[in-house]
């Protein structure tokens, strides 16, 4: 049995990698970002997002027991909204 050559770019995108028409926000744009995409788009480390949940200036909910940050919110914060 001959042995078929695996193209690289056929394989899934594993849960950690994230590209930039995953994360645009607009229309078609996800409800909900993860901790790790939000602090991407917002240009942070996941501890500063993590950190402003805590203190309650990102608003985050719990979905399927994950902590996840709307999309609104996001935006808020891009665009300087205080909240």
């Amino acid at each position: 049995m001959m042995a078929t050559a695996r193209n690289p770019a056929s394989r899934a995108k594993s849960k950690d990698q994230t590209t930039m028409k995953d994360t645009t926000i607009g229309a078609g744009s996800p409800v909900y970002f993860s901790i790790r995409q939000a602090a991407w788009l917002l240009g942070v480390s996941e501890s500063r997002v993590c950190r402003a949940i805590r203190v309650g200036t990102l608003r985050a909910v719990r979905r399927r027991s994950r902590l996840v940050i709307p999309t609104a919110e996001v935006r808020r914060v891009l665009d300087g909204g205080a909240r």
